[in-house]
């Protein structure tokens, strides 16, 4: 298990687009979770609903860029491969954003980042 700053890490410096995955199933399950009032783990490896967790994120994502104005890019999944379209102007906008964003200019400065993987017990 890692946690959610080292998969942040992994998902921007590495470019690792399953971590993006996992990242939207955990963040899409906390969603649903706290709609219940059920407790929530974060990195919950056995979230229920793994699709439909990955689904409400993708609609979050586009109700957000909906909101941010970015009118010309259109969204399919939430790791980025194939069917995601974005303008230049719209990557401009989430990208201003984003660099408000402490962590994220943190992460974004990195030359390396060591991981740590915590055991499960």
């Amino acid at each position: 298990m890692i946690s959610l700053e080292d998969a942040l890490y992994a998902m921007l410096l590495g470019s690792c687009n399953n971590v993006a995955s996992a990242i939207a199933n955990n963040l899409g399950n906390y969603v649903i979770k706290k709609r219940n009032n059920k407790y929530f783990s974060c990195f919950d490896v056995n979230a229920e609903n793994r699709e439909g967790n990955l689904q409400l994120f993708l609609e979050l994502m586009v109700k957000y860029s909906i909101s941010m104005k970015m009118n010309e890019s259109f969204f399919v999944n939430v790791h980025g491969l194939g069917g995601n379209l974005g303008s230049c102007l719209d990557v401009v906008k989430l990208t201003s954003e984003c660099f408000k964003i402490p962590l994220f200019c943190k992460i974004s400065s990195a030359k390396r980042y060591l991981i740590t993987i915590q055991e499960i017990d």
